[in-house]
């Protein structure tokens, strides 16, 4: 069995996800942004997990520790997943788009796989039949996709960006920064 190490672009990604978890598990910054846009709130009006899963101290208002810990487990298979997709890509990429691509693959890869485990979790928990299982397991899965491929726009660009600044090279066009400037 062989070694998985982590290199800096793997550590780039976990770190940007993990900040994106603790970020949707502040109350008082997702309050606001539900409330002025409800279409986000539409997964979990229909019974299904929130977009992305939240990391946060403790449960949020009435909600009972099981669904708190449904969430943690959902961010640690998140992180899991994602960084078992990046180490199966092999060495880093070669280029700033390679590592965009590998790193959208990921994510998307990641909140599908965090998303579905948390609803299997969910429907045991709430008793769910059979029908009302597959069905949420399906449009959870499909849903997740969709704004995995969303996130992992976001988690390339910011990928890309600090790789480019950890080699000293300009984000924007490229180029070495430090030769430029000598």
């Amino acid at each position: 069995m062989s070694s998985v190490q982590l290199t800096k672009e793997h550590l780039w990604v976990l770190s940007t996800l993990l900040v994106v978890c603790v970020l949707s598990g502040l109350s008082f910054l997702t309050l606001p942004v539900l409330t002025s846009s409800p279409g986000l709130v539409l997964p979990e009006a229909l019974g299904l997990p929130s977009l992305i899963p939240p990391l946060r101290l403790s449960p949020l208002g009435e909600s009972t520790w099981a669904f708190w810990a449904i969430d943690v487990i959902g961010v640690a298979m998140l992180l899991l997943a994602t960084g078992a997709q990046l180490a199966a890509n092999g060495k880093p990429a070669r280029s700033r788009l390679r590592a965009y691509g590998a790193t959208c693959c990921a994510v998307v890869t990641g909140l599908v796989a965090a998303n579905v485990v948390r609803m299997v979790l969910q429907t045991f928990l709430t008793d769910s039949s059979l029908g009302s299982f597959a069905g949420s397991v399906l449009s959870t899965a499909l849903l997740s996709a969709a704004t995995g491929l969303m996130l992992g726009l976001v988690v390339g660009l910011v990928v890309c960006l600090g790789l480019s600044v950890d080699a000293g090279l300009s984000p924007l066009l490229g180029r070495d920064r430090r030769r430029s400037r000598s």
